[in-house]
């Protein structure tokens, strides 16, 4: 995959109905840690441009497109569909600080050091619900089964009925 630099991206100025697309952009590369004004800059930059070159009508999907191939590479996942990619991905990304520790790196070059953490910080997958048969159940009492005492003696004592508020004891 051709890495695109923020220097050679010329970032065209942003009509009124262009905002709400960039605002989705930030938003998709906050949840992954990224608060820097300027790397977000960068990164809405390097969507737009690949939008463009591409003819794509919306750079958030091609955002989500570029994370998960980028994340393919990083994390070594094959097989993975790309929205769950981006997802496991973005959980790495969050648990182990990556946007702190490597600042400009998502979907760039990357640090040996940053590889390893993300693959570590992968969330262990749960393995699929499997549905199961509940097996029939007796309610006659089985000889093998303890019985379950009574509510009367259960408590050491045979069970009487409370006084009723306000009754006076005879």
């Amino acid at each position: 995959m051709d890495r695109v630099t923020a220097a050679a991206l010329p970032l065209p100025a942003l009509e009124p109905s262009d905002r709400l697309e960039r605002a989705r952009l930030d938003a998709f590369f906050r949840g992954f840690g990224v608060r820097d004004a300027v790397e977000l800059e960068r990164l809405a930059g390097i969507a737009c441009a690949e939008a463009a070159r591409t003819g794509a009508r919306s750079a958030l999907a091609v955002a989500v497109r570029l994370t998960a191939q980028w994340l393919k590479g990083v994390l070594a996942l094959d097989g993975v569909v790309p929205e769950a990619l981006v997802r496991l991905g973005r959980a790495s990304f969050m648990a182990t600080g990556a946007a702190a520790s490597w600042p400009g790196a998502l979907l760039g070059d990357v640090p040996d050091a940053m590889t390893v953490a993300l693959r570590r910080g992968l969330p262990v997958a749960t393995p699929p619900l499997a549905p199961l048969a509940m097996p029939t159940q007796s309610l006659r009492a089985e000889p093998d089964r303890v019985a379950f005492p009574s509510a009367r003696g259960a408590f050491g004592r045979s069970s009487r009925p409370m006084p009723a508020m306000g009754a006076r004891a005879a």
